[in-house]
């Protein structure tokens, strides 16, 4: 099978009506506005697997997951503003145990009290507990 996208998109390609097989393609353009890694104000994963478990984030900061990045864990941002969570890459709740977590906290994104949240091009897997 061979296909061209003329502009950036989500797909999601099924082989021969079966809806248990599928293929997801996220085609996104070029990505420009990337943050600094050095920016004190960024929490940055690039390319690979990060294990990070919980993790919490400040007010005013940037989480930027690159193209590439797989990234296990939780970002909480409680009581905080002006956070940003964005870029291109995956973060996956699934290896924590959904029904043991003492801290009533959700995996993938959990956030309490919060002003000016932005969520924008990552990828959530099993994010909701």
């Amino acid at each position: 099978m061979q296909f061209d996208l003329d502009k950036p998109g989500s797909l999601t390609i099924e082989i021969n009506d079966d809806i248990t097989k599928t293929l997801h393609l996220f085609a996104g353009g070029t990505e420009t506005e990337t943050p600094d890694p050095d920016d004190p104000n960024v929490v940055y994963y690039g390319p690979g697997i990060h294990k990070i478990g919980r993790k919490e984030i400040n007010t005013n900061q940037t989480v930027y997951l690159a193209g590439g990045a797989y990234v296990y864990g939780n970002l909480v941002v409680k009581n905080r503003e002006n956070v940003r969570i964005r870029g291109r890459g995956i973060l996956d709740g699934s290896p924590y145990d959904r029904w043991e977590n003492k801290e009533g906290v959700k995996y993938g994104i959990h956030a309490v009290n919060t002003k000016n949240l932005t969520i924008e091009g990552i990828i959530l897997l099993d994010p909701v507990a």
